[in-house]
């Protein structure tokens, strides 16, 4: 049985999920396909569009924007390697200023939440921690708009 190029590997992986040119750059070579065929082949993906960096963070983002802070998205984004020009041009387009409601709702249903005024000093710093490990800045300030909201 002839073994499969690695153009044909590629593609296989690239039905499945998408990946970062530099993800399977790591994987075809893990299969141990020679660098130059690699680079035919990942260039081939690219001409095809098959395989593009930037629209993979644009999914990234747009997933995970709503309930997800700056950071945590740049550290995603740094894990599945994608360039760090195009990570940190697409975070600077992100306005995080726009709508909480999303955040909001999320927040009063994982904290059971029926008003602002339930939000007590204990619960304000478990919001406070659940902001911080989901990749917020400046957390006071979005528990205020969010507050708000409620």
């Amino acid at each position: 049985m002839k073994p499969k190029s690695c153009y044909a590997y590629l593609i296989d992986i690239l039905n499945k999920k998408d990946f970062s040119t530099n993800e399977l750059r790591l994987k075809a070579q893990n299969k141990e396909y020679p660098p130059q065929e690699v680079d035919q082949a990942i260039e081939l993906l690219i001409r095809q569009n098959y395989l593009n960096d930037k629209r993979y963070a644009e999914n990234i983002i747009y997933f995970y924007s709503k309930t997800k802070g700056i950071n945590w998205l740049n550290r995603k984004m740094q894990e599945k390697k994608i360039p760090n020009s195009i990570i940190y041009d697409l975070l600077n387009e992100i306005e995080h200023d726009e709508d909480y409601s999303k955040l909001a709702e999320k927040i009063k249903s994982k904290f059971r939440i029926q008003s602002s005024s339930q939000i007590d000093q204990a619960l304000y710093l478990k919001i406070y921690r659940y902001l911080g490990y989901n990749g917020y800045d400046n957390i006071s300030n979005v528990i205020s708009k969010v507050k708000q909201i409620i």
